[in-house]
């Protein structure tokens, strides 16, 4: 708690410069964490995102929590940093692994709508990815496993025709 308040005065301190102000909003995100406090590490992470957005220890920070969150299966806040993340730095080299990333959180916490309409702008954003085949694939399945089934078959259609060289295919042939 005493960190949390210390690094709460840092951040809103005009007078500290902005590697000072970083590395506080990353020890008053990582203090909200052994709270077990995720609502106030994506307020803290998204303020920080706001307010230093070009300082690259924010970006990393963010990232990394993003991350943790996603492999630790806290899809809610993952995906909410993903949104963050996305919205700060959309010229990332990250950017095509959040786009990704965040449609399984979105279809995990039940959002299949907008899961599958994310994965259909990584198929638009980034046409020459080496995941088309398994992004296509995955529309389908996500609507198999939301049993939608005729959008489905249309989706392991999709992987078929525009994907016919790959395992992909093959498995949404069976699938289908």
């Amino acid at each position: 708690q005493k960190v949390v308040e210390y690094a709460s005065r840092v951040v809103r301190t005009d007078s500290a410069d902005e590697n000072t102000r970083a590395k506080a909003y990353g020890a008053l995100s990582n203090a909200y964490g052994n709270l077990n406090n995720f609502e106030k590490i994506v307020e803290t992470l998204h303020e920080a995102a706001d307010t230093l957005q070009k300082h690259p220890y924010i970006k990393d920070i963010l990232w990394q929590t993003t991350n943790l969150f996603y492999d630790g299966q806290g899809y809610l806040y993952a995906e909410k940093l993903f949104a963050i993340f996305l919205a700060a730095y959309p010229d990332d080299v990250n950017v095509e692994d959040a786009l990704q990333k965040r449609a399984v959180c979105l279809t995990a916490i039940g959002r299949i709508d907008e899961g599958v309409a994310l994965r259909k702008q990584f198929i638009r954003q980034f046409p020459n990815s080496p995941k088309i085949a398994q992004t296509q694939y995955e529309i389908a399945e996500t609507y198999y496993n939301a049993e939608r089934f005729d959008l489905a078959i249309q989706e392991y259609n999709h992987t078929i025709k525009d994907h016919p060289q790959t395992d992909y295919a093959v498995t949404a042939a069976y699938n289908k």
